[in-house]
């Protein structure tokens, strides 16, 4: 099988991880000034590659370098400069660590029809398309809507994710905002 069919899942795991706080993504989650919401996204990330690596390597791939892989980075700040491309830096390290070779990275901004354009024509070069950024919640994150739109589906409220997200603020007595239900979208 193609193995774009692995980019929604592996957005499923990250949000799934990224409610559950699996260790030390818990830990880094209270660090003050924002860097501690950083560290658990990227702990959170690293997980669900991780999850994701084993079972492509051990279901479907016997030889992975022969797999093109490429890194889509989507998020206005890193165009504009605002914030550095750690995160396709971090994972093409950790890709290029366990072998695995990046053919080509890129960078869109946060719309959606550039987003659509770009997963079309890397689904063309690529075996892999790994995605990071624009999964908010802000307003401006609508890549989970490009998502659902190249694969032709729709998103969904997941309840056993809403239930994660209220659990969540619940603990640290804030209220759960619509933007932040949005969330619990994935899919269908």
């Amino acid at each position: 099988p193609k193995i774009y069919y692995f980019i929604i899942p592996t957005f499923i795991i990250w949000r799934i991880l990224d409610i559950l706080k699996p260790y030390p993504a818990n830990i880094a989650e209270n660090i003050s000034g924002g860097l501690g919401i950083i560290l658990d996204d990227v702990i959170s990330g690293m997980y669900s590659l991780l999850i994701m690596h084993i079972f492509i390597t051990i279901f479907f791939f016997h030889n992975e370098q022969n797999m093109k892989i490429h890194i889509l980075t989507i998020g206005d700040e890193i165009l504009i400069g605002q914030t550095l491309n750690t995160n396709a830096a971090f994972i093409g390290e950790l890709l290029n660590n366990n072998n695995y070779t990046i053919t080509s990275t890129s960078v869109v901004g946060d719309r959606t029809n550039e987003i659509v354009e770009e997963i079309n024509r890397v689904l063309q070069i690529s075996d892999i398309i790994l995605c990071t950024g624009g999964l908010g919640p802000t307003n401006d994150d609508v890549t989970l809507h490009a998502i659902s739109e190249v694969f032709k589906t729709e998103l969904i409220e997941n309840e056993d994710i809403l239930n994660d997200i209220k659990l969540f603020f619940e603990k640290r007595k804030r209220k759960l905002t619509d933007i932040n239900r949005q969330q619990a979208l994935v899919p269908k």
